[in-house]
């Protein structure tokens, strides 16, 4: 019940911020990257997770710095959502979790897993919260804890939801070089489902988890309208500009977007190496 009333809250704050149906300034959901570090190595992960040579950890201060003066410009943010990379490679995420269930602007808390890890005691202990839902994706074999944490949620009474893969992913990890029309360009940002999964990562917000992570891989110099810095100088007129933005973003350029146009794969590959833009992956990169 919680799951259904948190994804119709979610859907109807959405619904609203896309048609302006609002008096109060709400973010409908914040995707909050814990880490660029990941327990599985998905070939087309639409994080860009394969991209990173060398992931780290995001820094504990900087985030709850940056939660705190988004929170302090807005009325609501409706769901926050915390991963990575794989959220539980992250030995802080207690306080990430103390501090966001104790905010009264943040009515709902998605933690994104994919079965592989169990969370120690403390994690466990501050799971079961009424505000948090843990969201675990089944990986089949991948999952290699994935029946231990089913058990560990209903023995502590945590709140969770099982995804299971479905048949095919969308093609959505290439970074593709900047040779399309500013025409394209615009359309690709304005059919794209993902341009309000706004991203906080590494002491910036962004659009999408995409260009969070295109930028945060250093590969390519993006333009400044890419995202904005999350420090003292924020007020809420610069964050509702952003928030509020209908041109595409510079790291549209390097995206194939995400429509019923994109070609499909098989989920959940695995890749052997490490990706690198602008190269689609070969059968012998793959496990």
């Amino acid at each position: 019940m919680k799951a259904v009333e948190r994804a119709h809250s979610a859907l109807l704050e959405k619904r609203n911020h896309v048609n302006k149906q609002f008096t109060n300034f709400v973010i409908p959901s914040l995707d909050l990257i814990l880490t660029e570090k990941c327990t599985l190595k998905c070939a087309d992960c639409s994080n860009l997770m394969p991209y990173f040579k060398r992931p780290v950890d995001s820094d504990l201060n900087q985030m709850l710095m940056n939660l705190n003066l988004i929170l302090d410009n807005i009325d609501l943010l409706t769901e926050l959502r915390i991963l990575g990379g794989e959220p539980f490679i992250f030995r802080k995420i207690n306080e990430i979790l103390k501090f966001a269930s104790s905010q009264k602007k943040i009515p709902n808390i998605v933690v994104y897993t994919n079965g592989t890890i169990v969370p120690r005691p403390e994690t466990i202990e501050n799971l079961v919260n009424d505000k948090i839902i843990l969201e675990i994706t089944n990986y089949g074999k991948l999952s290699r804890n994935f029946d231990k944490l089913i058990q560990t949620c209903k023995e502590n009474n945590i709140n969770y939801l099982i995804r299971e893969l479905p048949e095919t992913w969308d093609d959505s990890a290439n970074i593709i070089e900047p040779k399309r029309s500013l025409k394209e360009d615009i359309a690709i940002f304005e059919e794209c489902c993902a341009k309000y999964l706004f991203t906080l990562m590494h002491g910036k917000l962004y659009r999408c988890p995409f260009s969070a992570s295109l930028d945060a891989i250093k590969k390519v110099n993006l333009l400044p309208n890419n995202s904005i810095t999350i420090d003292n100088t924020l007020t809420k007129e610069k964050l509702q500009k952003y928030i509020y933005g209908k041109n595409f973003i510079d790291s549209c350029r390097y995206c194939l977007g995400r429509s019923k146009l994109l070609s499909r794969v098989r989920p959940a590959r695995q890749s052997k190496v490490i990706r690198e833009p602008f190269k689609v992956m070969q059968n012998a990169d793959l496990k």
